[in-house]
């Protein structure tokens, strides 16, 4: 029988709260417009029926992508 951890969802978005916020070239409406997307991004996966897991893992990728387009453009 495995032994799972439960993943922990707000930990993971906290970690990715951290990562932000040390990163000077972001701007603190940056940080929050990325974070509103990142949110919604993970309630839509889980309403497709992703765990919190792969939900945060797809929408940290899309958000990572949002970064980019924001510092580049």
């Amino acid at each position: 029988m495995e032994n799972q951890t439960r993943y922990d969802l707000n930990a993971a978005i906290e970690d990715w709260r951290q990562e932000l916020a040390a990163q000077a070239n972001l701007t603190v409406a940056v940080r929050r417009e990325l974070e509103t997307h990142l949110l919604d991004a993970i309630t839509g996966f889980q309403q497709r029926g992703l765990n919190d897991e792969e939900s945060f893992w797809l929408a940290r990728r899309r958000s990572c992508s949002s970064q980019w387009a924001t510092e580049s453009g």
